[in-house]
């Protein structure tokens, strides 16, 4: 089991498939992006558009990480200019189920 856990605790995704951990990932910041940046002109102001690209690179390219390059999801995820570090993730694999 995957579980991608942020810095404050809080717990975004849990599968056995980590390309849907990828997925939920990007999808969960997408929406929030979109319920918080309403506008073009704020997307624009805190440069979202490319976070967003390299986000949607990892949606689209989920298949290709596993455990021993995840590190890659949260280096492109854990960005500070888009991201407080309280809700930085990081991958744990458990196995209970």
């Amino acid at each position: 089991m995957y579980i991608l856990r942020q810095n404050d605790g809080h717990i975004l995704v849990e599968s056995e498939d980590i390309q849907e951990v990828v997925q939920e990932l990007v999808v969960f910041k997408l929406r929030e992006f979109d319920r918080y940046n309403v506008s073009i002109e704020e997307k624009l102001e805190y440069e979202r558009y490319p976070f967003m690209n390299e986000l949607y690179s990892l949606y689209t390219n989920a298949g290709e990480y596993d455990e021993s390059n995840f590190f890659i999801v949260e280096s492109i995820f854990n960005n500070p200019l888009h991201i407080p570090f309280e809700e930085y993730v990081k991958l744990e694999v458990s196995s209970n189920v």
